[in-house]
């Protein structure tokens, strides 16, 4: 009994030990506002966008990244733009505005 418990705990030291070091180094590549887009990010973006249109990866790496950056940048300017006109509206008045067929 003693033995297994010393071996799960040798294996939960081992698992901490390899997911807390990472291959990647993280940089922070661009800011838009106050949110940072670092390389991890980019690289997110690049399976996502090659899970969405496999034909990408016909193109080189270099214009992948490309797209990437671009795509992911624009994800967040239009996430901020979304947030600053549903800020104006109060649900009341954006549940109205449904009902009455105004959006």
């Amino acid at each position: 009994m003693k033995l297994a418990k010393i071996l799960l705990y040798l294996i939960f030291l081992n698992l901490i030990y390899l997911n807390s070091y990472s291959k990647e180094k993280v940089e922070i590549k661009f800011k838009v506002g106050d949110q940072i887009i670092t390389n991890i990010d980019i690289i997110n973006e690049k399976k996502y966008l090659i899970f969405l249109r496999p034909e990408l990866k016909n193109l080189s790496e270099e214009d992948i990244i490309k797209l990437s950056e671009n795509s992911i940048i624009r994800e967040v300017i239009k996430k901020k733009e979304l947030k600053k006109i549903f800020k104006k509206y109060n649900n009341e008045i954006l549940l109205n505005d449904i009902k009455n067929n105004k959006i």
